[in-house]
């Protein structure tokens, strides 16, 4: 009988402790709960950015970081590459403009210097880097030639190939030897593989009657492209006007800027940052 009993209370204590186990309340375990096989969101973009981002084998385009302020105060900031002092400017002229050579978006500030009667000039370019640096870029001249003028009428000017879309910039080069001789070149320039290059297009050298042999305004004539040779006027007009009937001609608006010595600099800065600005082509403007 006691046998009975003792295994009569032990299936009442198993079935207790079955129906507690079946009433008692769900849980789970957080630290062995399986792991999600995708990492986080903050997590996944980083591995993203390490493992797929290509590596950059030339500088970014930077166009849309740059406004014009933050483009004009990087050249302030770095000012002593590119800004004569007031003693030089006793010596001989200079200048102050941008250009967009690359038709990035981002603008070329442009030196010139203009020395002597006959009015040599002598340009030098800089460029902003992708890491927000000052560089000057390199010149490719034609040695014992002086470089074009950027503040005569008509240079630059800017052109658009007819065929292509492409830009191009002409400029003129002007230098007055005596009283009474001058020459003219016009020429291209162009930004292209980390260099600044003018190319020979045309020219012309006046002498006048008064210093001439012959006693009459002489003039003559040259084209360089494809080859160099003298012409007479009426092949000069002709080889001329063949060239330019490729392109058609595009606003452009670029102010020069001169007389910087004798500001102060936040002075600079506000004449430096009308000229960014009012720099325009063919639709295309700052708003800064």
């Amino acid at each position: 009988m006691k046998k009975l009993l003792a295994i009569l209370m032990c299936v009442l204590v198993a079935l207790s402790l079955f129906a507690c186990s079946n009433n008692a309340p769900e849980t789970t375990n957080p630290v062995t709960e399986p792991k999600a096989t995708t990492a986080p969101a903050d997590t996944q973009v980083e591995t993203d950015v390490v493992t797929t981002a290509p590596q950059a084998t030339t500088a970014p385009v930077i166009t849309t970081k740059l406004t014009p302020s933050e483009a004009v105060n990087i050249y302030i900031e770095n000012s002593s590459l590119w800004e004569k002092d007031a003693e030089e400017f006793y010596m001989a002229g200079f200048y102050y403009l941008f250009l967009d050579l690359d038709f990035d978006g981002v603008l070329e500030l442009v030196t010139t210097e203009v020395q002597g009667t006959g009015i040599y000039s002598t340009n030098k370019y800089f460029k902003i880097n992708a890491d927000k640096t000052v560089e000057e870029i390199m010149v490719d001249a034609n040695q014992g030639e002086s470089s074009c003028d950027f503040y005569i009428d008509d240079s630059p000017i800017l052109l658009k190939n007819k065929s292509t879309g492409e830009y191009q910039y002409i400029v003129k080069d002007y230098i007055r030897a005596g009283g009474g001789m001058d020459f003219t070149a016009e020429r291209t320039l162009d930004f292209a593989d980390g260099k600044i290059s003018e190319t020979n297009l045309f020219s012309i050298e006046r002498i006048d009657a008064g210093v001439s042999s012959s006693g009459e305004t002489e003039e003559f004539y040259k084209v360089y492209n494809p080859e160099t040779k003298d012409v007479d006027k009426a092949e000069y007009e002709s080889l001329r006007n063949e060239y330019f009937a490729q392109f058609i001609d595009v606003d452009l608006d670029v102010e020069t800027v001169d007389g910087m010595e004798y500001f102060e600099a936040s002075d600079k800065f506000a004449l430096l940052l009308d000229a960014y600005t009012d720099f325009s082509f063919d639709g295309f403007e700052f708003e800064d």
